[in-house]
């Protein structure tokens, strides 16, 4: 075979190659997944049982060729001391025309991320009241957790979708077998003597049956997919507000 012929078999291969990957791109490439949230967190208690909850601007980003349900964003919301209270998505929203309140869209139960494309949207989380803290006789009311000043809290999410095959290792039980989680968000946060002063007050106030604003507190983190492998996400920027209403 002379040159010519070679190089013609060759640039053949590559072509080949070139289209193979081009169309796994294009065509079959599964879904990848990435979890944003805004730098800014609303918490608020709700009304009558006083449950703590949350707003956060949420942003799920799909790389892969083809089209993924998330099922559920949930996780966990620990302490300093490494006590854990459950965080689970509750119910999506918008803001109210010519104002800054939330309102709500509906329960939260799922969310296509379409592929190629970024789904953004307004999330209310619930938190289980579960984490203990120091109450005094005002703070009576309900069985909500009491956010401290000047601590770090630590708040995990996790982005729930369909399994696609069975685990590898290991056996998987209950909806383990049918789900898991694709990305996982790792953030902090701290409130202010002001702001948790607000909240205590404002819990009072709700379990009273008194409608009282959110309190917004600053958030960082970032986004790993899967176990071990890590990407670091960027936070954007959230929408500023002067006024926001709980739905809880």
């Amino acid at each position: 075979m002379d040159l010519s012929g070679a190089l013609s078999i060759a640039a053949i291969i590559i072509s080949l190659a070139t289209f193979a990957v081009t169309y796994y791109e294009q065509y079959l490439k599964a879904a990848k997944l990435q979890l944003v949230l805004g730098r800014e967190l609303w918490l608020s208690y709700g009304r009558g049982d006083v449950k703590l909850g949350f707003w956060a601007s949420v942003v799920v980003t799909n790389l892969g060729a083809l089209d993924a349900v998330v099922l559920d964003i949930n996780g966990t919301l620990t302490d300093p001391d490494g006590r854990q209270a459950q965080v689970d998505w509750y119910v999506f929203g918008d803001f109210a025309p010519n104002s800054s309140e939330f309102i709500s869209k509906g329960l939260a139960e799922t969310l296509v991320a379409p592929c190629r494309k970024a789904s953004t949207c307004l999330v209310g989380f619930s938190v289980t009241p579960t984490l203990p803290s120091t109450r005094t006789d005002s703070q009576a009311a309900g069985t909500a957790p009491i956010l401290k000043p000047d601590v770090e809290y630590t708040l995990v999410l996790n982005v729930v979708v369909p399994r696609r095959r069975a685990p590898l290792f290991g056996v998987a039980k209950g909806s383990d077998r049918m789900q898991r989680a694709a990305v996982t968000w790792s953030g902090t946060f701290q409130l202010t003597a002001d702001a948790a002063a607000y909240l205590a007050g404002s819990r009072v106030a709700e379990a009273a049956g008194q409608t009282t604003d959110a309190q917004r507190v600053q958030l960082t983190g970032s986004a790993s997919r899967g176990w071990p492998q890590n990407a670091t996400a960027a936070i954007p920027g959230a929408g500023q507000l002067d006024r926001v209403r709980d739905l809880w």
